[in-house]
């Protein structure tokens, strides 16, 4: 933000929606997952924090940004704004 991004966190985009799924067993992390990607598909790059291979929703993202050509930002790598 403070370089002039606009900025999606997802897991805070998310947060609370487990009350959902006690009601509605359709909402998986599959479909969580699948509104992520959604919304990563209007983004030009991703920043990927530190132990981000541990995450299914992360890892997903990895791999769509990927494919997608999307710059990818590591933050346990040298990158600078």
């Amino acid at each position: 933000i403070k370089a002039g991004w606009a900025v999606f966190t997802p897991h805070k985009n998310f947060s609370g929606y487990q009350k959902y799924e006690e009601d509605n067993p359709d909402l998986t992390i599959d479909v969580w997952i699948a509104t992520d990607l959604e919304i990563l598909s209007r983004c030009d790059a991703i920043f990927m924090m530190s132990g981000w291979q541990k995450s299914q929703g992360a890892s997903a993202e990895h791999a769509f940004a990927k494919e997608h050509l999307l710059d990818i930002l590591y933050e346990d790598s040298s990158w600078k704004l």
